[in-house]
């Protein structure tokens, strides 16, 4: 199923710490036809995110994922914090500790990176894919993310090859 525009009016239910986001919008796990995503924002900046998680989702990589979201093995659904800053990180469950299952995300942010063609921008689904790479295949390793979850995505989208972090 795909994400629709009118999961930006889902209502939020969540409780929230203070000093956290607090999301004007979310998209529910049966609404996103993925168990186990939280995304939390709205506006445009949520109508990009879903796009490029709709894109990322249809790559190989992206169908390894959604088999470990739906399996339960994760301890916490994959929440995806939309934010403004140009954040784009997965959160440690304690700092230099096990690796969360919470994404920061900037969607207009697309950061240079070193592809075999050269700098090049990062695109919405490339730092998904690779966030994804820490935050659901709990990939410690730069170089293994880049490797193993974020190149195989970027030959499937077309992209060249990321050669370095």
């Amino acid at each position: 199923m795909a994400l629709r525009e009118r999961d930006l009016r889902a209502p939020v239910v969540a409780a929230h710490l203070p000093g956290t986001i607090r999301p004007a919008a979310s998209c529910t796990d049966a609404e996103a036809g993925v168990p186990g995503i939280v995304l939390l924002g709205d506006g445009s900046a949520a109508r990009a995110a879903r796009s490029a998680i709709e894109q990322l989702l249809a790559t190989e990589t992206g169908s390894r994922a959604r088999e470990i979201l739906r399996s339960g093995a994760l301890r916490e659904p994959l929440t995806i914090e939309l934010n403004q800053h140009g954040d784009n990180f997965t959160r440690y469950r304690a700092p230099g500790g096990e690796l969360g299952e919470t994404i920061a995300f900037d969607p207009s942010t697309l950061s240079l990176v070193e592809t075999e063609r050269g700098r090049l921008a990062a695109t919405p689904e490339t730092i998904l894919a690779h966030e994804l790479g820490h935050a659901v295949f709990k990939l410690r390793s730069e170089e293994d993310v880049i490797q193993e979850i974020e190149n195989p995505v970027r030959r499937e989208l077309g992209l060249p090859a990321r050669v370095r972090f």
